[in-house]
């Protein structure tokens, strides 16, 4: 797989109908300077390819007359975009809750991380408070996952006051996950007047 590829053309004279050029020769250059980084000689068909050339603008030359300037990325990768897990509890909280067919379930299929984890509560009371933990385990565990002994993150809703639209978000959990491994969230009840819990983590894949 060549960086870099393309046709080189030239037109009939009094015509503007675009022909193959064979057996040309190409030459690019650092745009704006006599600086040849590279040259070649199309085929039979008017293709060429650079096998290496790095990001950048170059003025590319067919038989000593600059053709084109252009701007070349080079895309030597690919990766797969973020992920976003939601998790959603509706209503009062008044209990513990290990993992759970109420709260949502998600696997990796490849290895990454946890880079944000934003924690969304819609009403705390005075008294209210409890820990939000993210579990983690493998897929087709034995049991199911619990605070006691999957939590890997934990977060502490106690504003101290009764509130409205309690927010808090963790930029750098350093929650690294491996391909096949699952997570969810678990609470870990500590006072009444605790409603409406969402949690919102960003999962970004590392290969």
């Amino acid at each position: 797989m060549s960086d870099y590829g393309d046709v080189v053309t030239r037109l009939a004279v009094d015509s503007n109908i675009v022909r193959v050029y064979p057996n040309a020769l190409v030459q690019i250059f650092e745009s704006g300077t006599s600086n040849l980084l590279w040259e070649g000689t199309a085929d039979a068909n008017g293709n060429w390819d650079v096998p290496t050339l790095a990001t950048g603008k170059y003025d590319i030359k067919v038989d000593g007359q600059i053709r084109r300037t252009i701007h070349h990325v080079k895309a030597d990768h690919t990766h797969i975009p973020p992920e976003s897990w939601m998790y959603f509890k509706g209503g009062p909280i008044t209990g513990d809750q290990d993992e759970s067919n109420t709260l949502m379930i998600y696997g990796s299929e490849v290895a990454g991380t946890i880079t944000s984890v934003l924690v969304l509560v819609q009403e705390v009371g005075a008294s209210g408070d409890m820990y939000v933990h993210i579990l983690k385990g493998v897929s087709e565990g034995e049991a199911i996952l619990t605070v006691a002994g999957d939590s890997v993150w934990n977060h502490r809703v106690n504003p101290g006051s009764a509130i409205n639209r309690y927010m808090h978000e963790d930029n750098n959990p350093g929650i690294d996950v491996a391909a096949g491994e699952t997570i969810t969230i678990g609470i870990d009840f500590v006072a009444t007047a605790v409603k409406g819990l969402s949690v919102l983590m960003v999962f970004e894949p590392t290969s």
